[in-house]
Parts: structure tokens; sequence; C-alpha cells
């Protein structure tokens, strides 16, 4: 019940405070690591479920609720799971980098237009620049949008990856300080990633690289 509460409760501050939605995947995380996907699963369900129930209260909308657990809640307790069977953070990390890269592979396979899905997106937001702001450069602005529109989808799965695993993170080491104090700086200094993956993403960034420059 603890965990369903901080997990909703900070989802909707998460709204006024981004960042503080770390804390509220980390603990749907922490009872993953500590109890197993099963209790996880219904920490994620309940808290879903009372993030709806209070959204629609306060914000007149339950939608939410449903996208908050099914883009951050369900990825980390998947993670969390693949940490306390593995005990490895660096199988956690590539197994992160892995959901984010198929989820990535399936939104261009979904959407046909990728750059032109992020450019309306984008417009939305440059409009809404010039409107708070008259004296904004707008060519400045859509010659900017045109550019990171082909960069937005790696961009958000990157950041995806990156507040998935400050969640994680944070929530082994609640679980090290409550179980096992000092154990999580440990398992952090042997962090290590698997030297075939690294090579890989280097050789991908490499041909990315150069097919960019060759398009261009």
């Amino acid at each position: 019940m603890q965990a369903i509460m901080v997990a909703s409760a900070f989802a909707l501050l998460s709204l006024v405070l981004p960042p503080v939605s770390i804390i509220s995947s980390a603990a749907v995380a922490l009872v993953t690591l500590r109890l197993g996907p099963k209790q996880g699963f219904w920490v994620l369900i309940a808290g879903s479920l009372a993030a709806a129930i209070l959204s629609t209260l306060l914000l007149g909308t339950y939608q939410f609720a449903l996208l908050y657990s099914v883009i951050l809640w369900l990825p980390v307790a998947l993670i969390a799971w693949v940490l306390r069977n593995t005990r490895s953070l660096g199988i956690a990390l590539e197994s992160a980098v892995g959901l984010a890269s198929l989820v990535v592979l399936a939104f261009y396979v979904m959407q046909a237009d990728v750059a032109g899905f992020w450019l309306q997106i984008l417009d939305v937001m440059t409009q809404s620049m010039q409107s708070s702001n008259p004296d904004v450069a707008m060519d400045a602005l859509k010659d900017s949008a045109e550019l990171f529109a082909h960069y937005m989808t790696g961009g958000v799965a990157a950041g995806s990856v990156f507040g998935l695993l400050l969640g994680l993170f944070l929530a082994r080491g609640w679980q090290a300080n409550l179980y096992n104090p000092g154990g999580f700086v440990q398992e952090y200094k042997l962090l290590r990633s698997n030297k075939l993956i690294a090579f890989l993403s280097l050789f991908l960034a490499v041909v990315a690289a150069l097919a960019s420059i060759l398009s261009a």
C-alpha cells in the first residue's frame, strides 16, 4: 500500500516537477526487486487505478494514468525483474537499452514518415513560442525543428532509458539500505558493459553518421 500511494502521488506531482517521476517508478521497481514480478504487477495495476482516480478528480481525465503505467511503470518493472533474476546491473542496463531499441524499431515500422510526425509536434511548439514571444525568429526555429525532427525518436528513447535507469538504481539503493547496507555501492562499482554490445553500438553510430552525411 505504501508503494501504491508513493507511485500514484508522485506520478501526479511529476506534472509540476517532472524529476519526481523517478521516485514514482522507483517505488514500483523496489516492490518488484524485493517481492517479485507478481507483487510488482499488482502495485502497477493498483497504482494506475489510484492515479486514474486522482487525475480524474483533479484534472478531469484518466488518460494520464494509462500513459504513465505503460510508458514508465511497466518498463521499469520489467527491468527490475531482469535485475532480480540476474543480479547484474550490467545486464539490466543492456536490457533497458534493448527494450528501447525495440520500441524505436517498432515506431519506425508503424510510422511511415517519422520525421514528419515529429515535425508536426515541433511546429505546434514553435507556434506556441511565437505567440508568447513575437520577436522570436521563426525561420531559425523552423530550420531547427526540421533538423531535430530526424533525431527526436532516438532522443526521446535515450531520455526514457536514462529516466528508467535512474528509477531502477534508486530502487536498488533503497533495497540495499533496507536489507544489505553498502551492497549497492559495491554492485555499482562492478558495473561493466558487454564489449560486444559496446563495439556494436560504436559501429552503428559510425554507420548512422555516414548515412546522414551521404543523404545530406
